[in-house]
């Protein structure tokens, strides 16, 4: 066969008919060869790097079809592929390889040309058209009518592409309809007049006639046929169409993962993930190695492993290389086809911030999950291998600076993706678009702070472990959450314990003022039960289950009064937020007694009091007490607290693990909020074998027979009863139908795959980078500069930093600018500066800091 006059549609060959290809091309051993791999396509064939490789695996499978295309050396146990299979393999593959780089091209090609030739088109006959009129008007003048009013058959056939590709965009929505790929045009001219007709790809032929008063082709038959007719080529699109949708929904969905012997005709890739029960996308691109279980030694995959692999000699196995390319060409094909909709569009708009993961002994670490890993591998220090997650921000300094190890700029605010910022996204290497940053976009007033604090898991002198700093990035708090709570009804936390004390509370009852009374009350209990550190658990059990009884007993009586308007009943109602975090405390408590009794959690997790944002804000305190000796400063931007956490991390490592020590403990300062905080024992009666879920059971009971009594003063049992809501049963049906109708939850998931994408992109950018290096040591003026000029009259330039030429190595770090004329060398960090408006500074005093906070320019 003649490689050099393949057809088009080699490329496409599969099974049986690519296998008769390669036979007919190279031989039975080469057929065998790429069978025996199971590289069933051209596709395949030519994204495998080495196809001779599954030859040096010691298998009994391979040793016929070894000795027949290889020479097999026996006293260095190694082999050399004969050099005619070799070479026959190498060109064949070059040359599909060349085949499908110009279809690629082409289909590329065809598909951006079609809206620059509609503008020069358009262009072309608003010329031909006032040519037109000007030689009406001129009596004098004569020329071929056929020169000016016609456009050539390659100029029609472009305009009609266009076309019909418009009305199916219009009509069929996804359907796009090209020329080649859906119909052909076929256009033949004689004289004035041009005859044609379009060829469908369902094999019907439909005529365009020529009007020639307007210079121009009737389309409508066509569109005739693809609307109404049983067009064969139409109901194939709607099918691929319907077939991609349902792909789309159920990946959404979360449940159906597309089938392979729909995408790949493969039986052994679909088995592969079925056989580990991998159902969904989302768990598909979670998994880093799909193949992995082969390496076991398990009588379930053995059949599986036998069609799948090579077995070794050893024995252990080898995926077979068509096999594996398929599967990650798959999984390479989901990743691209379901990214976020929404992407940013500047330059490397992919990151959104400056995001670091710290690590109490390494600090700043690379942004991985490694990072989790040696945090979670340093609690075995303290004994602990469970955590709870806090967040809180506080105000910073707007400032812009550069990190020169990341080479990013710090301080304007991120992006969120899926909510989430992602990782070094403002890095650039252009003054101008710095610049353009400055102007346009905003910065960061606040720094947002994540902390993980350890649960320990046996009794310690410790009254809790040390936080550990996961992430902190800044942001200007556009999408904070807006507090559905008054301004004039907001308390601090000791005005609360003021007004439920039981002077207060013995006044009110002596006053008969039962509503205020009751209400304070239940304020109260929230305190006792979630705040107060010495409360026994099952206080804490009992007085919150009153609690959420209570307001449901009130929520309902305010429900089921026809009388009053919806905005009415809100309003005699304890806000909505505060409710739902009633509801859902007592439930979380509830759950971690339990597991604390089934023994999965340590009791350490009882010790509810501690959950809080209190580990953030006493970072946020380190943060600002870590100053100079003589400086009054407290104070800090994003950048300066990215610094900071680095030594704090170290010293809560310090704290955990020393302070402890019994030969020679360290003694470190207290805060006034955690001196007066005992030991906790009250969660040692958990651990007997006495107390069951029969006992959680019975104090929720006699908390709801407590809550009726309270409710009950004040008679709202009565319309309860009245609408049969009397009953434990009933009243918790009525309010879980209720809030289930009003709530809508979105059960969407972020991709974590698409996260990775800002990290290959920063490696994208310095390996772009790297290409541009010289061989010599420094850069100087032989360099293309920036495009942005400086005009000064200056000379000399103390205190920033501008240099003639620079190191290698620090190329990153300095712009590349001209000042009068002379390439120079502009430090980031001076640039930075030099484009700040305005000098920002906050307070040290808390409460006009955060009034200073959103002023900031």
């Amino acid at each position: 066969m003649n490689l050099n006059t393949l057809p088009g549609e080699v490329l496409f060959y599969s099974n049986d008919q690519f296998y008769q290809f390669i036979e007919n091309c190279l031989g039975v051993d080469q057929m065998n060869l790429l069978k025996v791999q199971s590289i069933k396509n051209i596709r395949t064939l030519i994204k495998i790097p080495d196809i001779f490789s599954a030859l040096t695996i010691k298998c009994k499978e391979l040793a016929d079809l070894k000795s027949r295309l290889c020479f097999v050396d026996e006293d260095n146990n190694s082999i050399i592929i004969k050099v005619g299979v070799k070479m026959d393999f190498d060109n064949l593959i070059a040359i599909l390889k060349e085949k499908d780089y110009k279809y690629l091209k082409g289909t590329k090609k065809s598909k951006s040309s079609s809206s620059s030739t509609t503008n020069s088109l358009v262009s072309n006959t608003f010329v031909l058209n006032t040519t037109n009129s000007n030689i009406i008007d001129s009596p004098l003048i004569s020329i071929p009518t056929t020169a000016i009013n016609l456009m050539s058959v390659n100029d029609y056939i472009q305009v009609i592409a266009n076309s019909i590709e418009k009305y199916s965009i219009n009509t069929f929505q996804n359907i796009i309809l090209k020329h080649d790929d859906a119909y052909m045009i076929h256009l033949n001219q004689s004289g004035t007049c041009i005859d044609g007709y379009i060829k469908c790809h369902c094999k019907s032929a439909i005529k365009l006639p020529f009007r020639l008063n307007t210079k121009s082709f009737q389309l409508s038959h066509y569109f005739k046929h693809l609307k109404h007719s049983l067009c064969s080529m139409m109901k194939k699109k709607r099918q691929e169409l319907k077939k991609n949708s349902n792909l789309s929904h159920n990946i959404n969905q979360n449940n159906i993962l597309p089938s392979l012997d729909d995408e790949i005709n493969f039986d052994e890739d679909s088995d592969i993930l079925e056989i580990q029960r991998i159902k969904n996308v989302r768990i598909l691109l979670q998994i880093p190695d799909v193949f992995s279980f082969f390496q076991k030694n398990n009588k379930d995959i053995l059949k599986l492993k036998e069609q799948a692999c090579f077995i070794d000699d050893d024995p252990s196995c080898v995926v077979r290389p068509g096999i594996r390319s398929n599967i990650e060409q798959f999984i390479e094909l989901l990743k691209n086809h379901y990214k976020p909709i929404t992407e940013p569009n500047h330059a490397q708009g992919e990151n959104s911030c400056m995001c670091g993961f710290l690590n109490i002994n390494n600090g700043n670490t690379e942004h991985q999950s490694k990072s989790f890993v040696h945090i979670f591998g340093n609690l075995d220090l303290i004994d602990s291998n469970r955590v709870f997650a806090c967040e809180d921000s506080t105000s910073v300094v707007s400032s812009v600076s550069c990190d020169s190890k990341t080479n990013c700029f710090i301080c304007f605010a991120p992006k969120l993706v899926n909510g989430l910022p992602l990782i070094n996204q403002f890095q650039t290497n252009s003054f101008n678009e710095l610049q353009e940053w400055s102007q346009e976009l905003e910065k960061s007033k606040s720094i947002n702070a994540n902390l993980i604090e350890p649960l320990l898991n046996k009794s310690s002198s410790l009254i809790h472990s040390r936080s550990y700093i996961i992430a902190s990035y800044g942001s200007d708090n556009k999408y904070s959450v807006k507090s559905d709570v008054f301004p004039d009804d907001r308390e601090n936390f000791s005005s609360c314990v003021k007004i439920t004390s039981n002077d207060v509370l013995n006044l009110l009852k002596d006053m008969n003022a039962k509503g205020t009374y009751i209400y304070r009350y239940l304020l109260k209990l929230v305190i006792i039960t979630y705040i107060e550190a010495d409360t026994d658990i099952f206080v804490r059990l009992c007085y919150g289950w009153i609690l959420a009884f209570s307001y449901r007993m009130w929520w309902c009586s305010i429900q089921l009064e026809e009388t009053y308007s919806q905005q009415e009943k809100d309003n005699h109602f304890i806000t909505r937020a505060a409710w739902l975090s009633v509801e859902i405390n007592i439930h979380c408590l509830t759950s971690l007694i339990i597991l604390v009794l089934q023994g999965v959690l340590p009791s350490s997790s009882l010790h509810t009091h501690l959950f809080s944002s209190q580990p953030c804000e006493s970072t946020f305190r380190s943060a600002r007490a870590l100053s100079s000796t003589f400086s009054s400063i407290t104070s800090f931007s994003v950048s300066q607290f990215l610094n900071k956490i680095e030594k704090i991390a170290i010293l809560n490592h310090f704290k955990s693990t020393e302070g402890d020590d019994v030969k020679c403990p360290l003694k470190f300062p207290i805060h006034h909020k955690n001196k007066h905080k005992k030991r906790i024992s009250s969660t040692t009666s958990l651990s007997s074998a006495s107390t069951t879920i029969n006992d959680i059971e019975k104090i929720i009971i006699k908390a709801y027979h407590e809550a009726k009594k309270i409710m009950n003063s004040l008679h709202l049992l009565q319309i309860l009863e009245e609408n049969d809501l009397g009953d434990i049963q009933k009243l918790n049906s009525f309010v879980f139908d209720q809030l289930d109708s009003k709530y809508k939850v979105d059960y969407c998931y972020f991709n974590e795959i698409d996260l990775q994408d800002s990290a290959d992109d920063t490696n994208n950018i310095q390996n772009d980078t790297e290409k541009d290096v010289q061989i010599e040591g420094y850069y100087s003026d032989d360099d293309n500069p920036d495009d942005y000029h400086f005009i000064t009259s200056k000379e000399t330039f103390q205190g920033m930093k501008i240099l003639d030429k620079i190191d290698l190595t620090k190329k990153n770090i300095y712009f590349h600018i001209m000042i009068n004329n002379k390439p120079k060398y502009l430090h980031k960090q001076t640039a930075a500066r030099l484009l700040t408006s305005s000098k920002n500074c906050l307070s040290s005093e808390r409460l006009t800091r955060v009034q200073q906070t959103n002023k900031q320019k």
